[in-house]
């Protein structure tokens, strides 16, 4: 889910336009909130799944709960899957 929903904000851009008011001030927001260039995340599988796993982070942050076989079969990259799943397992999921 985490994915998709990342993966909306590039359907966004794609169905309204990169120059769309509502497509900019998102992704413009999100650049100035986390320092960053969101739409690099949309050229590179490995900068896609390092904002997916900021989400999920942000995700157990706030109480949420994350399933850890999620975790494990979804995400690719050994190093974003084990910062994920230690976090969680400091919130107590396990």
């Amino acid at each position: 889910e985490a994915r998709d929903g990342i993966a909306c904000l590039k359907k966004m851009g794609e169905l309204l336009g990169e120059d769309n008011l509502i497509y900019r001030a998102a992704i413009d927001g999100i650049n100035a909130k986390m320092n960053t260039e969101m739409e690099k995340a949309f050229q590179s599988e490995r900068i896609f799944e390092c904002f997916v796993s900021e989400a999920l982070l942000s995700c157990l942050r706030n109480g949420y709960y994350v399933d850890i076989t999620d975790i494990k079969n979804q995400v690719k990259h050994e190093h974003y899957k084990k910062v994920i799943l230690e976090y969680a397992e400091r919130c107590g999921i396990k």
